[in-house]
């Protein structure tokens, strides 16, 4: 039940940025692609690294508590995601700059959001691991 709380969190987010995407395409008149379009090119970013992202870790969370790795854990991992991802957004979509018509973005706030995403999957694969690890040496 933990995940699935956080999962319907992300699914919202998932949502809001597809919407981004959504109305951008609608503004600039463009279907497919970006066509050269800077805004609508890191709206589809953002959209995509989180749908890179968060489905993997998601899926390992799930399976953490499956097994019923500790609930401090879970939410920890949970929070610390959902954290990680609210950084890399707001670094891209809404810190935002431009220079000579080009989009600059805090490089600052994204290296955080994904360090924080990469040690969310680090931790949660190293877990689910050490539990395969355990069951294999139990049934020996």
């Amino acid at each position: 039940m933990i995940t699935m709380g956080y999962a319907s969190i992300f699914a919202f987010f998932y949502v809001w940025l597809s919407l981004n995407v959504i109305r951008t395409r609608g503004v600039v008149k463009q279907a497919l692609g970006d066509g050269g379009d800077s805004k609508l090119q890191q709206r589809i970013r953002a959209h995509a690294n989180f749908a890179e992202y968060v489905p993997i870790t998601l899926l390992l969370l799930i399976l953490l508590e499956q097994q019923q790795l500790s609930n401090w854990l879970l939410h920890g991992l949970a929070i610390t995601l959902l954290i990680a991802r609210l950084l890399h957004a707001y670094s891209v979509l809404v810190h935002e700059k431009y220079k000579d018509g080009k989009l600059l973005t805090s490089v600052k706030f994204r290296v955080r959001g994904m360090q924080l995403t990469l040690a969310v999957i680090i931790i949660a694969a190293l877990c689910a691991l050490g539990l395969v690890i355990q069951h294999i040496i139990g049934n020996v």
